[in-house]
């Protein structure tokens, strides 16, 4: 079944959630990319998720937070199962006096700072018997789209930078698949909840940073 089959499954056909009670409570450390998966989400059984997400904020920006706060966040809420969604904000960059993004930069300086903080998250989170965690991988995303959606005169001028962030992404998502091969895990797919439809719009909470 392809994706867009699966995702118009999704939306037409009602969802059993899972009975029982779960052991771990699912949170997300996510940047601007988790705003937009919570607004699209369309079961109500998945507004149990905690949202750890901050805009424009950089994977290692996000991990200084974890470092000061998790130990209290567990207290407070119990087991969990951390999903740790983070680094596009590290790939691109948007000036605050401009409403467009490009990337941050063409050499290997800023994977290899996702890459370098990803195993810093892993050693640091392994010492929290009470989390489990696992990190998703990047979604592909284009600066000439995002630029043209903001109207910008020429969006042709971004191609090369997307050929470049679509490499940047893949390294990425390599260095996640190898480290939850070592946790046991792996990443799912959350390009379909991305796909939802904007009026079955649900909220479920939201911790603020």
């Amino acid at each position: 079944m392809s994706e867009a089959k699966l995702a118009k499954y999704r939306r037409t056909h009602n969802f059993v959630p899972p009975t029982g009670r779960s052991r771990q409570r699912p949170v997300i450390l996510s940047d601007r990319k988790g705003f937009t998966l919570r607004n699209n989400i369309v079961n109500p059984f998945d507004q149990n998720i905690i949202w750890w997400c901050q805009e424009s904020v950089s994977i290692e920006q996000s991990f200084a937070w974890l470092k000061r706060n998790l130990a209290t966040k567990l207290y407070e809420i119990g087991d969990i199962a951390l999903y740790v969604w983070l680094g596009t904000c590290n790939l691109t960059t948007k000036e605050k006096s401009s409403k467009y993004i490009s990337i941050t930069t063409d050499k290997s300086v800023a994977v290899d700072k996702i890459t370098s903080c990803i195993d810093d998250i892993k050693s640091y989170v392994q010492d929290f018997p009470q989390a489990k965690f696992i990190f998703l991988e990047l979604p592909v995303y284009s600066v000439k789209a995002y630029n043209e959606s903001k109207r910008h005169p020429d969006p042709k001028t971004f191609k090369q930078q997307d050929e470049t962030l679509a490499y940047q992404v893949w390294q990425v998502n390599e260095k996640i698949r190898a480290t939850n091969q070592t946790l046991k895990t792996r990443s799912p797919n959350f390009s379909l909840f991305l796909q939802a439809r904007k009026h079955h719009r649900t909220r479920s909470r939201v911790e603020a940073l």
